[in-house]
C-alpha cells in the first residue's frame, strides 16, 4: 500500500473515532486502534503459518476458533474477495458481539480473554491474547463507527517486512502523539532520539538480557530490537535469541501494556515477553541471580508510591515510586551489567536519596551522568541519565549538560544531531565546556550531594518564546473543553454514579431489581485470612497488619474484592483490590455475590455519605452492620458493565482535567519569567 496510504487509513480511523462518544482523547484512540490492529495482525500471522505449514506438507491447527476470527466477524469475503454484505455485521449487531457477555454464547472480548486461563506459559501468543483482551476495554458506542474503522484495517497487511515497517513507524507516530498530548500519556513516552543514543553507547550484543521494569509503550525494548537486529552476520539462531530470550518488560498500567505488546509485534517481535504487573510489588531481596539481567535501560515514573505496603519490598524505605525503581534496578543488574536509567534530577540532591544514592555509589560505578534541558519532555520535568556498571564502585563521575541553542518544545522537539556532540564526548570521555569530572572523594560524604552544576557555565535559565508557551496554553485549553463537553464538569463520583443510574433507568427498567446491601455483598475478613498459603518463597505477596508477610506460590484467594476504612481519618474510603493483594489499615472486606458487577459496587459504596453513620465518637468509625441495610437500584449485570465502562471513562477524564490545570499553572510562571526576562533585556 506503501507509507502515504497507511498514513491515510490512521487519519480516517482517529477522524471516525472523534466521532465516537466513547473515544475523547489521543490516548483512547490509540488503545481502540491498537486492539483491532492486533486482531488483524493475528489473522495474517496465522494465515501465514498456514500456508508454510502446507507448503511443508503439514497442518497448521489456528489459535483461534473459527467464529472469532478476523475474517470471520470483522471482515468475512465472498469467493471474489469483496466484502460479504450478507455476513457482515453493523451496528448494534456488531457491538453486542463484541461486548456480550454469556457464558454458552461468548462475545470476542469474552471469548479472548478466556486465553489467559489456558494458555500454557506466560510467553506464548495465546497468554498475549488472553492478557490484552482481559486488560482492556472496548469503548466503541457505536456500531457504525466500529464497522468504518475495521474496513480502514482491513485494508492494512502485516505479511511482508516492508509492510511491517511502515506500519510501525506510523505507530510509533501515534505513540508519540499520545506523548505530546500534555496529558497522563507523556508519562509513556520517552523521546526516541535520547533512546536509541543510549543504546548505542551502551552497545548490547546478541545474548545480552534486557530489562525494562517500566516499559510504558516498550521504545526502550523496540530499539534495542531495532539496533541489535542490524548485528553483522546474522544467523538464524541469532535472530531467534532475540526474538525469544533477550528482550523483557513490565508494565503496571493496562494501557501502555497494550500499547507496547503491539508495538513489539509491529517492529517483529511476534511475543514479547512483556508481563502486565506491578513491579514494585516483588520484594527485591529475594531476587536469585538466575533472575538477572545483563542490561537496564529504563525512564521509571516518579511521585508517591500507590501503596504503602510496598516500601516493604525494599531494603530503603521511601515514599518515592523512582528511587524504589532505581533500588529494583540495582538489584536485577547481574555483576558486570551495565544500566542507562533516565531519572528526575532531584535524584542527584534531595534528602530523602542519600540512602539510594549511597547505594548506587557504594554497588555501583556511575561513569557518566547526562544532563538534559527541562522541556526533553512535555510535561517540562528536568530529568538526567545516569550510566552505570555494577559491581566495583563509583570513584570518578564524568558530567555532560545538555545545552542547546534553541528552546525544545512540542513543535520543536530533541533531534539526534542535538546528542552528537555528547555521543563524540561521552567516548573518551572529554572535558570540554559542556562536560566535566566529579571526584566521590570530594563529595560531602554525609548527604552526597551529586548535583550536576556545571564549573564552566552560568546557571541561567532560557525560557521558552511567550508565544510559544501561549500556543501551549491554547491547545491545553481546547484539550479541557473537549473533556468538559464530555462530562458536563467536574462532577463527584456520587453525582457521575447517580446520574449515570438515572439515565440508565429511564431508558428501560426491565430486569431491574431494588436489593439491599446486604443481599449483593458479603462481608468478612476471614475471607482472605482463612485461605491456605505454601510456605515457600514465590511471586505473590501476602500483605498483614506489619506489612509484607511473606511471597508464596500460592495464594488460594482468586477473585477482586473490595475494602472500606472502618474508623479513623480515613473512615469511609473505598478501595477495589484484585487478586493476590490485601492492604494495611483497619478495614472491613466486602466479596460481591453473583449478580453485582464488583466496580458498580465499588461506584455505589464511594456514592454513600458515611457520616450519618459515624455515632458522634471522638474518632469517627462506621461498621457493615450500620450500612448493610442501604437500598440498593441494581439494572441487570449486562447493563451494570455499559455503567460501569461509562463511569471509569469519566473518572478518567476528570484526572486528566486535573493534570492539564497543573500544566497551565506551570505554563503561566514561565510565561510571566519569560515576559519580565524580555523585558528586562529591552526586547519589548
Amino acid at each position: 500500500l506503501g507509507l502515504a496510504m497507511y498514513a491515510q487509513k490512521f487519519k480516517t480511523i482517529d477522524n471516525e473515532l472523534r466521532k465516537d462518544g466513547g473515544c475523547s482523547t489521543e490516548m483512547d484512540y490509540i488503545e481502540q486502534t491498537s486492539w483491532l490492529l492486533f486482531l488483524k495482525y493475528l489473522e495474517d500471522l496465522e494465515s501465514n503459518k498456514e500456508m508454510e505449514a502446507e507448503l511443508n506438507g503439514k497442518t497448521y491447527t489456528r489459535i483461534l476458533d473459527k467464529k472469532y476470527t478476523w475474517s470471520a466477524w470483522a471482515y468475512p469475503k465472498q469467493a471474489d474477495g469483496s466484502l460479504d454484505l450478507h455476513l457482515v455485521m453493523t451496528g448494534d449487531d456488531l457491538l453486542n458481539f463484541v461486548t456480550r457477555n454469556d457464558a454458552q454464547n461468548p462475545g470476542l472480548f469474552q471469548y479472548l480473554a478466556n486465553f489467559k486461563k489456558i494458555a500454557q506459559t506466560p510467553d506464548t501468543l495465546e497468554y498475549k491474547i488472553g492478557e490484552i483482551f482481559s486488560t482492556i476495554k472496548n469503548k466503541f458506542q457505536s456500531g457504525y463507527v466500529m464497522r468504518t474503522v475495521i474496513d480502514a484495517i482491513n485494508g492494512m497487511r502485516f505479511q511482508t517486512s516492508e509492510e511491517q515497517h511502515e506500519l510501525s513507524a506510523l505507530y510509533e507516530e501515534k505513540i508519540k502523539n499520545m506523548g505530546n498530548s500534555g496529558r497522563s500519556g507523556g508519562e509513556y513516552y520517552t523521546p526516541r532520539p535520547l533512546i536509541r543514543t543510549m543504546i548505542h553507547l551502551l552497545k548490547p550484543k546478541i545474548g545480552d538480557r534486557i530489562y525494562d521494569g517500566a516499559c510504558g509503550s516498550a521504545g526502550f525494548l523496540v530499539e534495542a530490537f531495532n539496533y541489535l537486529k542490524e548485528t553483522p552476520n546474522m544467523s538464524v539462531d541469532d535472530m531467534n535469541t532475540l526474538q525469544h530470550d533477550m528482550l523483557f518488560g513490565k508494565e503496571l498500567k493496562p494501557l501502555p501494556y497494550v500499547i507496547a505488546t503491539m508495538n513489539m509485534i509491529l517492529h517483529g517481535v511476534e511475543a514479547p515477553n512483556i508481563m502486565h504487573t506491578d513491579t514494585l510489588s516483588e520484594n527485591i531481596m529475594s531476587i536469585q541471580d538466575k533472575d538477572r539481567f545483563d542490561m537496564v535501560l529504563a525512564n521509571p515514573p516518579f511521585g508517591a508510591a500507590t501503596q504503602s505496603t510496598v516500601q516493604q519490598n525494599f531494603p530503603i524505605k521511601t515514599g518515592e515510586t523512582a528511587y524504589l525503581f532505581m533500588q529494583h534496578f540495582i538489584k536485577y543488574l547481574k555483576a558486570g551489567g551495565s544500566a542507562g536509567i533516565v531519572i528526575k534530577n532531584t535524584f542527584l540532591s534531595n534528602g530523602d536519596a542519600i540512602p539510594v544514592r549511597r547505594e548506587l555509589l557504594e554497588s555501583c560505578n556511575v561513569y557518566a551522568i547526562l544532563d538534559l534541558p527541562a522541556k526533553v519532555f512535555t510535561a517540562g520535568v528536568k530529568t538526567i541519565v545516569v550510566f552505570f556498571k555494577k559491581g566495583e564502585p563509583t570513584k570518578r563521575i564524568w558530567y555532560y549538560q545538555l545545552n542547546l541553542d534553541r528552546n525544545l518544545g512540542k513543535t520543536n522537539p530533541l533531534n539526534e544531531q542535538d546528542l552528537a556532540d555528547f555521543v563524540e564526548c561521552f567516548n573518551g570521555f572529554k572535558e570540554t565546556e559542556n562536560s566535566w569530572f566529579v571526584n566521590v572523594a570530594d563529595l560531602d560524604q554525609d548527604t552526597l550531594d551529586l548535583s550536576a552544576k556545571n564549573p564552566n557555565k552560568s546557571d541561567e535559565v532560557i525560557y521558552r518564546e511567550p508565544s510559544e508557551i501561549i500556543s501551549e496554553m491554547e491547545d491545553l485549553n481546547n484539550t479541557s473543553a473537549t473533556i468538559l463537553n464530555k462530562i458536563d464538569g467536574v462532577l463527584s463520583v456520587k453525582e457521575l454514579f447517580e446520574r449515570e443510574l438515572h439515565k440508565s433507568f429511564a431508558k428501560n427498567t426491565e430486569g431491574w431489581t431494588e436489593k439491599t446491601l446486604a443481599d449483593v455483598l458479603e462481608c468478612g475478613s476471614s475471607n482472605l485470612s482463612a485461605h491456605k498459603l505454601v510456605d515457600c518463597d514465590g511471586e505473590y505477596p501476602v500483605y498483614g497488619a506489619s506489612g509484607l508477610v511473606k511471597n508464596v506460590n500460592f495464594y488460594q484467594q482468586n477473585t477482586d474484592y473490595l475494602a472500606i476504612i472502618k474508623d479513623g481519618a480515613g473512615v469511609g474510603r473505598v478501595y477495589h483490590y484484585g487478586p493476590y493483594s490485601s492492604v494495611l489499615g483497619t478495614l472491613q472486606y466486602l466479596f460481591p455475590k453473583p449478580d453485582i458487577n464488583i466496580r458498580f459496587a465499588y461506584y455505589f459504596l464511594t456514592s454513600i455519605d458515611y457520616k450519618k453513620y459515624y455515632k458522634g465518637a471522638a474518632i469517627p468509625h462506621i461498621y457493615y452492620k450500620d450500612y448493610r441495610n442501604e437500598k440498593i437500584i441494581l439494572p441487570p449485570l449486562q447493563e451494570q458493565q455499559r455503567i460501569v465502562e461509562k463511569l471509569d471513562a469519566l473518572q478518567e477524564q476528570a484526572q486528566e482535567l486535573e493534570q492539564i490545570y497543573t500544566k497551565q499553572i506551570a505554563d503561566l510562571d514561565e510565561l510571566k519569567q519569560a515576559i519580565l526576562k524580555k523585558a528586562f533585556n529591552g526586547e519589548l
